[in-house]
């Protein structure tokens, strides 16, 4: 039986939990509304045409002037789906970009853009290139474009740019394209040559195939690039092979190298190719049956796709951006320029209205004054991985734990009180394996590391110290404050349960156990909510009025990732925003859910907006259809007048002032007649949607009371 009670929560609830939940088949919202978008995030795809590069971040075609030793980024578009190829053909650049629910796997169409002009490049009505694009090339007015579901190479006429036409198609699942003579070799498997002589005829003439493999994989190509009668490719068993294509009947390897490496291009008598442990490497291939190797640029984050433009090559870093790298001297390549990119979101945070942002690298502060177009005003950057953050005012606390240059484990501490200019102010360093902090007032921060419970004392934010830990049976993964205690996520052992009124004295008081690992947890009242995964995935209500003996009331199956809390709604965050009702918490309801465009880590409510940190697609901030129940007021002795400031619509107000009077008016006028002290007044507001409750006392402002601290409950 659905239990009616109100949800007393005053406050927003800023918890991200790692939610499994089933949800209903995407719809049509009714609830949520597009507001507004920073796209920018990996870099993808590349495309040099004169003195200017074209790149892809996130959900934005980025122009970069390269005619100066300092490239500058000149135009950036929203694109609204992430670039994965680009071709340039004249003026126009045609781009396979995803969009959809499954942005990041799944290019679904070619779009066109109109460069006659670099500095504002402006998309063009262009149809028939739909579908799951793997690959795009060109060649003497033919756009050669490879599709996957179902699988095709397709042959169009671009004289039209706008209107394409399909000259020929034929059935093969190809990886990548590049153009011969009168031919087109494919990375589909190993190597296929097409015959386009006459474009509406498609003939396969020659094809090599990788030996079967014992191992239970076969050898496939990635990336392919031609130079001559060569044609360099890059295979899944960490090679780099030469095929001899002089007769493209038959085409045969001739020579390769043993590395892990990325899409190749040529400049001149060498091969560039991007490293997965480094930037990039040059071979000299002036041989090309003894590729030698001449030298590379160090660094992490190898570049996936490049081009070369003389003696420049230019190449994207999914993690890192553009960059630009002297080949002049091969045995030195020098990378010279980089225009950074920001990695993934990670995990969201709201002080006011700046959104924080922190991703592997970096804490990124977000002005959303206009949620319609979120800015930028702020970078913190970390030598470390960063695993974790929680704030308290004007501080923001981060942790990382590895790939770290400075310390094995910190936790910073930030002082963002100027968002432009995010400042460390001190640090901690702390047992490996930091993952999460809950600040639960302004002098301890409650940190999780995969051992057990830290407490750091704060009140000196320049002089953090670690006052108190606590080892735990599991692995202690999230944490979650409810009054005096701690509420560990304990992984495979369930919940653990920890006293921490006196932070430098930790003891577990109550436990939890659950048949799954626990991942997350999140608290509504005097409910806990467990998220579980690997065996069922359930969603568990946990009942801890009594902290010592936590006791389940319900539980849901299956599910999604990141459910964010806002008065009588959740917002859970997987590819979708599937919308849950919350107004009565122990019984929770699944109701509808919406696209995005991409993946989403992390989400976070900053009053009626949901603020949404991609995969791969930056900042996505929506307007929400919660209940935030809320109230000013103001005394004139006995008399109180009452101002609804709810977040959301309501259609409906019901006042109980505590003394058996009740009011349905927005913003009533009640006089506390015979009555002192602290009277207790809850407002619940309603809509079709549900409703929200809120309780606060209020000060009576009357002379003739003796004893002032009398509570009415």
């Amino acid at each position: 039986m659905r239990d009616h009670s109100p949800v007393s929560a005053r406050s927003i609830l800023f918890l991200i939990i790692i939610l499994f939940v089933c949800a209903p088949a995407a719809a049509d919202s009714d609830c949520l509304e597009f507001v507004g978008r920073w796209p920018f995030g990996d870099a993808e795809g590349i495309e040099v045409v004169g003195d200017y590069a074209y790149f892809g971040s996130g959900l934005a075609l980025v122009t970069v002037d390269i005619s100066q030793p300092e490239p500058q980024v000149v135009a950036t578009l929203d694109v609204g789906g992430v670039i994965w190829h680009l071709e340039a053909v004249g003026d126009s650049l045609y781009a396979a970009v995803g969009t959809g629910t499954f942005t990041t796997s799944r290019p679904s169409s070619v779009r066109l853009f109109d460069v006659s002009n670099p500095e504002a490049p402006a998309e063009a009505p262009v149809s028939g290139l739909e579908g799951y694009v793997t690959a795009l090339a060109s060649t003497e007015g033919l756009l050669a474009v490879t599709f996957r579901d179902p699988s095709a190479l397709k042959l169009f006429d671009v004289t039209s740019p706008e209107s394409p036409e399909e000259l020929g198609s034929i059935e093969i699942l190809g990886h990548d394209i590049t153009p011969g003579d009168g031919v087109l070799f494919l990375a589909a498997g190993g190597l296929v040559v097409m015959d386009i002589s006459d474009p509406q005829q498609i003939t396969q003439v020659g094809e090599y195939h990788f030996p079967s493999s014992t191992f239970g994989f076969d050898e496939s190509l990635g990336g392919i690039h031609i130079r001559g009668d060569y044609v360099y490719g890059t295979t899944s068993w960490d090679r780099l092979v030469v095929f001899d294509a002089s007769d493209p009947t038959s085409p045969s390897i001739v020579g390769a190298v043993d590395g892990r490496f990325s899409k190749p291009t040529t400049s001149g008598d060498y091969i560039v190719v991007g490293a997965r442990t480094e930037r990039l490497r040059v071979f000299d291939v002036s041989d090309p049956t003894e590729p030698v190797a001449l030298g590379s640029v160090a660094g992490a984050g190898g570049l996936g796709r490049i081009v070369a433009s003389g003696d420049r090559v230019f190449g994207t870093s999914r993690d890192s951006g553009l960059h630009v790298v002297d080949i002049t001297d091969p045995t030195t390549p020098v990378d010279i320029a980089h225009i950074p990119t920001p990695q993934r979101g990670m995990e969201l945070a709201i002080i006011g209205t700046d959104v924080f942002a922190m991703n592997y690298n970096a804490l990124r502060v977000f002005d959303l004054t206009e949620p319609e177009n979120p800015i930028e005003v702020g970078v913190w950057p970390s030598n470390c991985e960063l695993t974790g953050m929680g704030t308290v005012g004007d501080l923001v606390y981060l942790l990382s734990w590895r790939n770290c240059d400075e310390d094995p484990s910190t936790m910073s501490i930030i002082d963002v009180s100027e968002p432009s200019s995010p400042v460390r102010i001190g640090k901690v360093e702390l047992p490996l394996g930091a993952q999460d902090a809950h600040a639960s007032s302004g002098r301890h921060v409650f940190v999780t590391n995969t051992l057990g419970l830290i407490a750091v004392d704060v009140s000196d934010p320049t002089r953090p110290e670690q006052v108190g830990f606590l080892a735990t049976e599991g692995r202690a993964i999230d944490v979650v404050i409810h009054g005096h205690h701690a509420f560990v996520a304990d992984g495979s052992e369930g919940v653990a349960v920890i006293d921490i009124n006196d932070p430098s004295r930790l003891h577990l008081v109550g436990e939890w156990h659950g048949s799954d690992t626990v991942f997350s947890l999140a608290v509504i009242d005097d409910l806990l909510l467990v998220m579980t995964g690997d065996n069922g995935h359930n969603f568990f209500i946990v009942d801890i009025s009594n902290p010592h003996q936590p006791v389940e009331v319900n539980r849901m199956a299956n599910g999604r990732r990141s459910l964010q809390i806002a008065g009588n709604r959740g917002y859970s965050f997987h590819r979708e925003i599937h919308v849950v009702d919350l107004s009565w918490p122990s019984t929770p309801e699944y109701l509808e859910s919406t696209g995005l465009v991409g993946e989403v880590r992390s989400g976070a409510v900053l009053g009626s907006l949901i603020v949404v940190s991609g995969h791969r697609a930056g900042l996505e901030v929506f307007r929400g259809c919660h209940l935030i129940a809320d109230f000013s007021h103001q005394s004139d002795g006995d008399t109180i007048h009452f101002q609804d400031t709810t977040t959301g619509i309501p259609t409906s107000w019901m006042w109980d002032f505590g003394d058996g009077v009740t009011s349905t008016e927005q913003n009533p006028i009640y006089t506390f007649e015979g009555r002192c002290g602290y009277p207790v007044v809850s407002l619940t507001v309603s809509n079709d949607d549900g409703h929200h409750t809120t309780t606060a006392r209020v000060t009576l402002g009357n002379g003739h009371c003796s004893d002032r601290n009398v509570a009415f409950d």
